[in-house]
């Protein structure tokens, strides 16, 4: 079956009035789909009413279905059940402290919960929750994901499509964690997670933010042909309230600085205040934010290059041209002086206010508030003062994900399915590491 395609209004407000964000093709492995030995090229526009980013044209839902049975995990995993990367589960780990942890943070109890999660891939999410002491269960409509979740973890999901799957159960928390992006109706989706939900159930959601673009790679492949929609938070609301749904918590506390809500039924005496639709102002700032991202990636493919003109120009120099990299460059900065053995001009650097880190920015694990304390503790290491290196340490712990809380992440380690050095080049990893040698 080849892949065909619709052409769509907005699923999440009706309007058919848009604007092109993004065409293919492009280099990028997750912009370009090979899929039955044909290209597919995908077109992102976003939707002048609501601000969503979607798919037009988009895979027709027979296409989609096939896509996700047959071939998503090659665009993603290219491993099978019998060579299972500790990469790849090490990756989902992390992911799923990010989202323990801003739960916590938020005061949400797991424990005893009935959770189902949609799209649940290996499990590791639910694992990591069952660990913790609630009863989970979960669909995925990969078949091959499902086995890799079941020798890996024990644990079988349901194989199905979302679309599909009936409901016989309900639940304290249904958790839809980077895959409402992937519907080809997220409206529909949301609303059939609405049903699943007990008594004074809960959503837990997790999606990319058009806002913060996945560090290191370009746009083309953050706007990924598997991503039929891509969300700013006024989208999601309108969508949330569409599906007779309000926020309770939202932050942009995921991996990558993807976006959590927790969501619960609203009343119909409540009042939900719906986004107003995108200037063209803010679509520019979109597009002029999104140029930058391409032109940073292919500035810094360059290494020896680019080291030569943050030689010559300096940090500020260099800032200039990149505003929305200030934090990635500080660091790339900061390393850089160390490498030269310049500590005085390091922490000169970091006590200045290009030092400071900015939180509208895009970041990762090791792209992270912490790593910019990490690097302070070096250079105090450096210049010998070893007391304020180790207080530097110990917050910079304090500010990354809380990966040694959990016991699922070491009982994996333990277990063999990851290897501890998986984690060595990580700035948390060595921080860690560094606190237990002094």
């Amino acid at each position: 079956m080849e892949i065909t395609e619709v052409t769509r209004e907005c699923d999440i407000c009706g309007c058919d009035k848009n604007t092109l964000i993004s065409k293919k093709p492009s280099w990028t492995k997750t912009s370009v789909i090979k899929y039955k030995n044909k290209l597919y090229h995908s077109t992102d526009v976003m939707c002048n009413n609501c601000g969503v980013i979607y798919k037009n044209p988009m895979m027709s839902r027979e296409s989609m279905r096939d896509f996700y049975q047959d071939a998503y995990m090659q665009l993603y995993e290219p491993f099978n059940v019998t060579s299972i990367s500790g990469v790849s589960i090490a990756l989902r780990a992390v992911t799923a402290i990010y989202c323990l942890d801003w739960l916590d943070s938020i005061g949400y109890d797991i424990t005893e919960k009935k959770v189902f999660e949609v799209g649940c891939g290996f499990g590791t999410l639910l694992m990591a929750m069952r660990s913790l002491g609630a009863e989970v269960a979960g669909v995925e409509p990969g078949k091959r994901s499902s086995e890799i979740g079941e020798k890996v973890f024990g644990f079988k999901a349901t194989v199905n499509s979302f679309e599909e799957f009936n409901i016989s159960h309900l639940y304290d928390l249904v958790i839809i964690n980077n895959t409402l992006e992937h519907f080809y109706s997220p409206t529909e989706a949301l609303k059939k997670a609405r049903t699943m939900l007990s008594p004074h159930g809960k959503i837990l959601v997790e999606v990319p933010s058009m806002l913060y673009p996945y560090p290191g790679i370009p746009i083309d492949g953050f706007l990924s042909s598997a991503h039929n929609f891509t969300f700013s938070k006024e989208s999601f609301e309108w969508l949330a309230y569409k599906c007779g749904l309000k926020i309770d918590y939202m932050a942009y506390k995921g991996h990558k600085k993807c976006m959590f809500f927790l969501l619960s039924e609203y009343k119909h005496s409540e009042t939900v205040q719906l986004t107003i639709p995108p200037t063209k102002e803010n679509i520019n700032k979109l597009l002029n934010q999104y140029q930058e991202v391409n032109t940073f990636i292919d500035d810094i493919s360059d290494q020896v290059k680019f080291t030569q003109k943050m030689k010559e120009e300096g940090y500020l120099g260099i800032a200039k041209e990149y505003p929305n990299h200030t934090n990635v460059l500080g660091i790339s900065y900061v390393n850089w002086l160390l490498a030269q053995n310049k500590p005085k001009e390091s922490l000169d650097f970091l006590n200045s206010p290009a030092g400071v880190w900015k939180d509208n920015q895009s970041e990762d694990v090791d792209m992270h508030p912490g790593t910019l304390t990490y690097l302070r503790g070096l250079t105090y290491r450096h210049l010998g003062d070893f007391l304020q290196a180790k207080k530097c340490f110990e917050e910079a712990m304090l500010q990354y994900p809380h990966f040694y809380k959990y016991n699922f992440l070491s009982d994996m380690v333990i277990n063999g399915l990851i290897p501890e050095n998986i984690f060595g080049t990580s700035s948390w990893y060595n921080c860690a590491k560094t606190l237990e040698m002094m």
